[in-house]
């Protein structure tokens, strides 16, 4: 049996980040072809803020560019399992959990003149990576 839900339970609107946002970073594409249909580019003309896919797993995710270093570049995206959380009305607004993966430039596709819209503090985030 499950807690009841409390009283005061349910989305911050002011705290929790629009749906649509953590939709598009947690796109996925399942190989190279798919990424350059949806206008993606290989490349290493990257910067900070841009939206990008790296492998992860077998597939393609979307993210947003959090840190570039000499040879590689952060990718940070948040999970399938935060869309759920944050779209469901009977929890509290929790920060989204994401996972930070690195590539090498020549593996990163970059989706030209598109900003993401910043999600949170990513200070914190930035400091680890997930490999």
């Amino acid at each position: 049996m499950t807690n009841p839900t409390p009283s005061d339970a349910g989305q911050n609107p002011t705290a929790a980040p629009p749906i649509d946002d953590l939709i598009r970073l947690v796109a996925c594409y399942f190989d190279r072809d798919l990424l350059q249909a949806a206008g993606f580019r290989f490349g290493p003309t990257l910067k900070v803020g841009d939206v990008a896919a790296i492998n992860a797993r077998g597939r393609w995710r979307v993210g947003v560019i959090v840190r570039i270093g000499r040879l590689n570049a952060a990718v940070e995206y948040t999970t399938e399992g935060a869309i759920r959380d944050a779209a469901d009305p009977r929890s509290s607004w929790t920060e989204p959990l994401r996972s930070i993966k690195t590539a090498r430039f020549a593996d990163i596709a970059v989706h030209p003149g598109v900003q993401a819209v910043p999600i949170g503090d990513r200070a914190a985030a930035t400091d680890r990576l997930d490999s």
